[in-house]
């Protein structure tokens, strides 16, 4: 049992790695938290883009909906696994990636997930989360990989 000294991320708060699917939004969610806070907006626009997108399936979007729960922001040991997980899993050509969409795909591929993100729609879906929610750009993903200095 976890003790206030040595504080673990509940079960709500950790990333479900049975749905590899999930891993093409995992840097946007973890951007979307690295504040602390999770904006109404910020949930509408992940929900709806991811949604509309078409990739996920009705258990994905289940698996992911703790992480999209503004009422309930995960500690942030959670988000240093989400950080920690990102970096482990991101292929060497990762550090090319001028997005995070870009970089969520090649966590995606990286594991082994083939079709569900090549449609354009998909990828449209979450480039135009990224875009909304102002992620865009290389320095986010070089920052997020750690990079750079000063890395989240």
């Amino acid at each position: 049992m976890p003790t206030p000294i040595d504080p673990q991320p509940g079960p709500a708060h950790v990333w479900p790695e049975d749905r590899p699917r999930l891993l093409a939004v995992l840097p946007l969610v973890h951007m979307a938290w690295a504040d602390g806070v999770l904006t109404r907006g910020e949930r509408r626009v992940l929900r709806e883009t991811i949604v509309r997108g078409g990739a996920l399936d009705e258990d994905d979007l289940a698996a992911l909906a703790p992480w999209l729960d503004a009422a309930a922001p995960p500690p942030p040991e959670a988000l240093a696994q989400l950080r920690g997980r990102i970096r482990s899993g991101a292929p060497p050509e990762a550090a090319d990636a001028v997005s995070l969409t870009e970089l969520g795909l090649e966590l995606a591929r990286s594991a082994g997930v083939q079709g569900a993100w090549r449609p354009p729609r998909a990828r449209s879906a979450l480039a135009a989360a990224e875009s909304t929610l102002g992620l865009a750009g290389r320095d986010a993903v070089r920052a997020l990989l750690g990079l750079d200095r000063g890395s989240w």
